[in-house]
């Protein structure tokens, strides 16, 4: 049968790319379990979550998919979304997220990870990571406008927490 190696290498290919789908699907998987311990742990529930970014509205808590422990809404200093390291700056309050510097918009048209970063009132932390996009994704891109706008919707989010820690 003159297809044998042909059809056993396709066999071969699926099985490894089935493989591969189950391994990223258990880690997001194991992340959400791990927070619904988190909170848990506090006594909390989520009530609403934006991407990775979960809030436990009545307890005034949060947490990310990537954080070790719960937040306080107080314990939020100030956050800033991130496209490969490389930060984006406010244009005004109320427009949010805007273009990038000069510098920046010349260097980077596809990006790899978008994240939004909070800084945080914790001696071991610093900074928290909300994962946006892990994808490489082209700028003005569908996929790109998806990540931007869910990024502008937890820092709105982020926004409305820090003026309400009271």
């Amino acid at each position: 049968m003159p297809y044998h190696g042909i059809i056993t290498f396709i066999l071969i290919l699926a099985v490894l790319l089935l493989v591969a789908i189950a391994i990223m699907s258990y880690g997001n998987f194991a992340a959400g379990i791990r927070l619904f311990r988190l909170f848990g742990m506090y006594k909390c529930n989520p009530t609403k979550k934006l991407g990775s970014l979960w809030i436990d509205e009545n307890r005034r808590k949060w947490s990310s998919k990537t954080a070790d422990r719960l937040y306080d809404y107080s314990d939020i200093l100030d956050y800033d979304i991130q496209l490969d390291g490389i930060s984006m700056k406010r244009k005004a309050k109320l427009q949010g997220y805007g273009s990038f510097g000069e510098a920046t918009a010349q260097r980077c048209k596809t990006f790899e990870r978008i994240v939004v970063v909070v800084t945080v009132r914790d001696t071991a932390t610093e900074y928290v990571n909300i994962p946006v996009g892990n994808s490489k994704t082209q700028e003005g891109s569908v996929e790109y406008q998806k990540y931007i706008k869910l990024a502008n919707e937890i820092c709105n989010e982020l926004e409305k927490m820090k003026n309400n820690s009271n």
